[in-house]
């Protein structure tokens, strides 16, 4: 064995292909032997080796190089497929969208149309009345014309045009009707449910919108939820902790340090939970969906209301659904959840006397502009010539940098702002809001030009923040703008929020401005507090159900005004004009902060009275 290992080990030796050593000729040479010195030969044999490592180092280079460039066309080829599709979703987006608005302007105008036929109708009836002895034949043409022209689910009964008859249409029966199956018809339906209160929910929209709008929800709002079941799937696929508010002076970035701040992310309120959750609507309203029981519940999709009516014992809902065809629906109580432009409170109650009545204490009115940012991680290899790459920074990190983890209140005197994250983190969602001053077109300051110029001076550092001669800039084609529009910021509440068996509730009873984000929250406590009075009201026909409509409205307008009251706090620290007071209001907060506990308890913001106590 020792001799057949040596002979293949001389064979494999023989089979190697020398190399010549690079040895140097010297420059006068007339021929004859040469002789080498060693030195000359280990010369001759480094030149070799190196001439070899730095054939391999360019071989490494090239095929470095050729990694970078297939890295490069994977990543050109996975943006060209992410625009491709984000344009097809775009595309059935709009189309979607069109087919809605298209559905809407039907809808309207087919409501216009009845509404119109039915005063003309009641027109035509009394005057017939009036007439019919003189010109019989004449008012019996006269109604048969009407009759003719009524169709689709309304008929003349006793001389007199009423829409929807009982007489053929069809008619369900139920406990509860809600309108609107939002985040508080939802949480109403699912509360309802594990009460065992037969009801029905009438929601105009085909699916849940993907347009996030509320994004904020307290720590009361997260027990509410937790009372139906949710609490692992809030963490999980709807949002996350809130942070630290941080009030800020405005023209100087997001990254300054705060002259205020609120730390929300403590279980120190009284509930065992963290401040606030910021979250994705859509999976919130997905969520609570799934909570409602079927056995109790139905929840009806594409059907719009079209009148509503009561007698002694119950009130009627009629209803057209998706595909055109009109029903009627009756139940002991109708509660309208349907938002603060819904038909129960609009068509049916404003003209009863209910309305929408400004907070004396909040008296704040302004037009903001609101956008959500989905926004899309840079890399090396998407965008090479960004300049943070060469300081060590990852792509995490660079989106720590231009989007902070906490909320910001742009204390700005110019133009107030707030901005921060919502949803998941791997969400990537970004809200930014911001004042529409006096002479600017709301509209038009909602376009990406006009954000553009307020949003991106925040989005670009100083490049002497890193060492750098220019100033560095957060990729724009990383952004992508999925919602814009301005609306009015106010507080508001009705008169009333019941009127004989109807009920409003959530924002069709009262509104908020965002800055205490108690809008979602104060409608999730209108729904738990009032499932349990209509289970009394329902199971029990001796009960005052005004008198326990009119003590709920009491208890919960308690908590409006400290909820008002949290929200008048944060506004007023984001809206002070005058620059003369903000600097006089920051070094007195800075003084007051030296003292520790003083500072911790401004650090609990609203949760530093402790919870509600109400008073009956």
């Amino acid at each position: 064995n020792e001799g057949l290992r040596e002979a293949l080990a001389n064979q494999k030796r023989r089979q190697k292909r020398g190399k010549p050593l690079p040895l140097e000729q010297p420059e006068e040479y007339h021929g004859g032997a040469v002789f080498w010195s060693p030195r000359k030969v280990q010369e001759a044999r480094e030149r070799l080796e190196q001439k070899e490592r730095e054939g391999e180092q360019l071989q490494q280079q090239r095929s470095e190089a050729a990694k970078v460039r297939r890295a490069q066309q994977q990543c050109k080829a996975r943006l060209i497929q992410e625009r491709r599709v984000a344009r097809a979703e775009a595309r059935v987006a709009k189309a979607k969208e069109k087919a809605n608005q298209a559905a809407k302007r039907a809808q309207k105008k087919r409501s216009q149309k009845a509404e119109k036929l039915l005063q003309n109708r009641i027109k035509l009836a009394k005057k017939d009345a009036k007439q019919g002895s003189k010109h019989p034949r004449k008012a019996i043409k006269k109604k048969k014309q009407v009759a003719e022209a009524v169709g689709n689910g309304i008929v003349v009964v006793s001389g007199y045009p009423v829409l929807m008859s009982s007489t053929n249409v069809e008619t369900d029966t139920t406990d509860v009707i809600i309108c609107g199956c939002g985040p508080t018809g939802a949480l109403l339906s699912a509360n309802l449910s594990r009460l065992k209160v037969n009801h029905v929910i009438l929601e105009r929209e085909a699916e849940i919108t993907t347009d996030p709008r509320g994004i904020a929800v307290d720590e009361d709002g997260i027990r509410i939820m937790q009372g139906v079941g949710l609490y692992e799937e809030l963490f999980r696929d709807v949002g996350k902790s809130m942070g630290v508010f941080r009030f800020i002076e405005g023209g100087r970035g997001l990254n300054v340090a705060p002259f205020l701040q609120f730390d929300y992310s403590t279980i120190e309120g009284g509930t065992g939970h963290v401040g606030f959750l910021c979250h994705k609507q859509p999976a919130m309203e997905r969520h609570l969906r799934a909570k409602i029981d079927q056995t109790y519940g139905q929840l009806r999709s594409s059907s719009s209301v079209v009148a509503i009516s009561e007698d002694k014992g119950n009130v009627y809902v009629d209803y057209e659904e998706g595909s055109g065809k009109l029903r009627r629906i009756r139940g002991k109580y109708l509660v309208g959840a349907d938002g603060k432009t819904g038909f129960i409170r609009k068509k049916y109650l404003e003209p009863r006397g209910i309305i929408m009545e400004k907070s004396a204490k909040f008296r704040y009115e302004a037009v903001w502009v609101a956008l959500n940012w989905h926004i899309t991680l840079p890399t090396p290899e998407s965008h090479p010539d960004f300049p943070l790459w060469r300081l060590g920074y990852t792509p995490e990190e660079v989106y720590d940098l231009y989007f902070p983890r906490d909320f910001n209140f742009i204390c700005d005197p110019t133009r107030p702002s707030v901005c921060g994250r919502f949803g998941r983190t791997v969400d990537r969602l970004w809200r930014f809001e911001f004042v529409v001053k006096p002479g600017e077109d709301g509209q038009k300051m909602a376009t990406p030009e006009e954000t553009q110029k307020i949003i991106f001076p925040y989005l670009t550092h100083p490049g002497r923040r890193y060492v750098l001669t220019e100033n560095v800039a957060f990729p724009a084609d990383c952004i992508k703008c999925i919602r814009s529009r301005p609306f009015s910021f106010s507080a508001r509440s009705c008169n009333n929020w019941s009127l004989g068996r109807v009920i409003l509730c959530g924002d069709a009873a009262h509104v908020f401005p965002p800055f205490g984000g108690q809008g979602i929250t104060s409608g999730f406590r209108d729904a738990i507090s009032l499932s349990w009075r209509l289970k009394i009201a329902v199971r029990s026909d001796s009960a005052d159900y005004q008198a326990l409509f009119a003590g709920w409205a009491a208890e919960r307008k308690q908590q409006l005004e400290r909820s008002l009251a949290s929200t008048i706090e944060n506004g007023n620290f984001c809206n002070e004009p005058s620059r003369i007071k903000a600097f006089i209001r920051n070094w007195y907060l800075w003084v007051y902060q030296l003292i520790p506990s003083w500072k911790h308890s401004l650090e609990l913001g609203g949760r530093r009275e402790g919870m509600t106590r109400y008073d009956y």
